[in-house]
């Protein structure tokens, strides 16, 4: 890890941490003291990056409200607003977003999906699932042709 302020590599590692539990270095080159969120956005951060992390993908992941995600946060015994997962939602999440974005661009799965509609027959609605690549009206005049 070089020195986030000068780049140098002249750097040691010192017995001491942060309040959050960050390996702190000191720089023999320009003799600043940093750890290991300096320079990146979440170093002014009171929260440790698994919690701002764990908020973003409750957020994202299971698509509910800033105070669901409050609320499922304090079952972890962390209290923080719903104010607070928005900023951090704001700051880190379209940056998340993006990377993961990029790490799945051309993974696509081959596993295909079924679609399924309703449709009425003699003024009875029936079920009808249509698989992808079928086409659509064979299947219902299949389909009306046995219910007649």
């Amino acid at each position: 890890m070089n020195c986030p302020h000068c780049l140098s590599a002249k750097i040691s590692k010192m017995n001491t941490t942060t309040k959050l539990g960050y390996k702190q270095y000191c720089c023999y080159s320009c003799a600043k003291q940093y750890n290991e969120r300096t320079g990146t956005k979440l170093n002014n951060i009171e929260y440790p990056t698994e919690v701002v992390m764990m908020a973003i993908h409750y957020y994202y992941r299971f698509k509910v409200s800033l105070d669901d995600v409050v609320e499922l946060l304090t079952m972890r015994h962390i209290s923080l607003s719903h104010q607070t997962v928005h900023n951090w939602v704001q700051i880190f999440g379209v940056e998340l977003g993006l990377k993961l974005q990029e790490r799945r661009k051309g993974k696509c799965s081959k596993k295909w999906h079924d679609d399924a509609t309703y449709i009425c027959i003699k003024g009875h609605w029936y079920y009808l699932p249509v698989p992808f690549g079928y086409i659509v009206p064979l299947i219902i005049k299949e389909t009306w042709l046995m219910f007649t």
